[in-house]
């Protein structure tokens, strides 16, 4: 499945769910395996300095996420957390 190019221009230029700079959709689940990763419910703005932090950094998406207090992010697009595995979690994925 190809990327949606409609909804990347949407997230375009929104400002960084962290820093609110200029940003660009960032799958916030980003595994291939999961065929509608190009959902609006798994995107959020990233800019460019911290989606590379999100990317390059070992601490996995539960580490960035607690790093930048951003559970009511998660929570606001229906995300929930698996405690016994410390993960984040969509109904949809």
């Amino acid at each position: 499945m190809g990327r949606d190019k409609k909804l990347s221009l949407k997230f375009r230029g929104k400002p960084c769910v962290i820093c609110k700079c200029p940003g660009s959709g960032d799958h916030i689940l980003n595994y291939r395996r999961i065929p509608s990763r190009d959902m609006e419910w798994n995107l959020w703005s990233l800019c460019f300095n911290h989606h590379r932090e999100k990317t390059d950094h070992k601490k996995g998406l539960y580490g960035f996420v607690n790093e930048h207090s951003l559970e009511d992010k998660l929570v606001e697009k229906n995300f929930y957390f698996i405690e016994e595995s410390f993960t984040w979690w969509h109904e949809k994925a």
